[in-house]
């Protein structure tokens, strides 16, 4: 799919010079956040960043290292990489990564899980003569959860993108489509806030790998749906409420069959959860918010 958005300020030269060594990359991280969340869906633009992410396919550390010698670098963790000033994390996948994780210095580790799906399933955004291919929104989303379940309470940046992320599911050119879907209309009571945010489940459902909708669904399970809701809500995110149920209904939508909280997620009139839930509010509320993210750091 070739979409043709007003995106000129996403990095085109930067990568352009990165693609002579290796055209396949995939472009991830911020500003693949910013052409779904600013570009596209028309909500304000994220936290500023100059890093370019991209992504590559490799059989080996061996081989990305080869690959990527002309260029200036790797330095810091061994995937940073200095192009026309810009600084390039350039992340390795495939089978260079051992169950979904990659190592490119001892002690350093990164899930890869959903890079190959995402890139498989990319589209390709133009400016001019210029492209770069990057994740669907759906599939940028499910990256968000991977690196946030990974990752843990080390850093809040993930939280922080994935509302704006779930938001754009049913925003701009996604409203139309949205509202098209009697399925979800009537599951989700025509609430497009969830109807947007399953959607893009289902079709995580639909491209990746039972492998990594497995990795993916643990990065939601139990305590750890609620505890980024807190995150999302605390970093500036939106309503915890909202994004709770957002959770609830991307989570569904990978399900399938649907057998997660049917009910919780459907009836917004009621008063709020139970238990631990209020606990997780009341903590948002006076600011205590609570460190308690899995960290996967292996």
């Amino acid at each position: 799919m070739v979409r043709k958005v007003d995106a000129s300020a996403l990095p085109f030269s930067v990568v352009a010079e990165v693609q002579t060594f290796v055209p396949e990359l995939i472009l991830v991280g911020s500003f693949a956040r910013d052409y779904w969340v600013h570009y596209v869906a028309g909500l304000p633009i994220g936290a500023l960043t100059l890093d370019v992410d991209v992504t590559i396919l490799v059989k080996s550390m061996d081989e990305y290292r080869e690959r990527l010698s002309p260029l200036d670098g790797p330095t810091g963790v061994g995937l940073a990489f200095h192009v026309q000033g810009q600084l390039v994390d350039i992340i390795p996948y495939g089978d260079a990564a051992q169950n979904g994780i990659i190592e490119p210095v001892p002690g350093v580790t990164l899930d890869v899980t959903g890079m190959a799906e995402a890139a498989h399933h990319a589209i390709t955004v133009t400016s001019g003569s210029q492209e770069i291919r990057l994740p669907t929104l759906a599939s940028l989303i499910a990256l968000k959860l991977v690196a946030w379940g990974y990752r843990g309470g080390t850093t809040d940046k993930d939280a922080r993108d994935l509302g704006p992320l779930l938001d754009a599911t049913y925003l701009g050119p996604f409203a139309d489509e949205v509202w098209a879907d009697d399925e979800a209309g009537k599951r989700w009571h025509y609430d497009d806030t969830l109807m947007g945010p399953y959607r893009a489940g289902v079709e995580v459902h639909d491209t990746w790998h039972a492998e990594s909708l497995e990795r993916l669904r643990s990065c939601l399970a139990g305590e750890r749906q609620d505890t980024l809701a807190v995150r999302m809500a605390s970093s500036g995110g939106g309503p915890f409420e909202q994004r709770v149920e957002q959770l609830d209904a991307f989570g569904q939508g990978l399900a399938q069959p649907i057998t997660l909280r049917v009910n919780r997620a459907r009836t917004r009139s009621r008063p709020w959860g139970e238990g631990d839930r209020h606990v997780l509010k009341d903590q948002l509320q006076s600011g205590d918010v609570p460190n308690t993210a899995y960290n996967g750091a292996r």
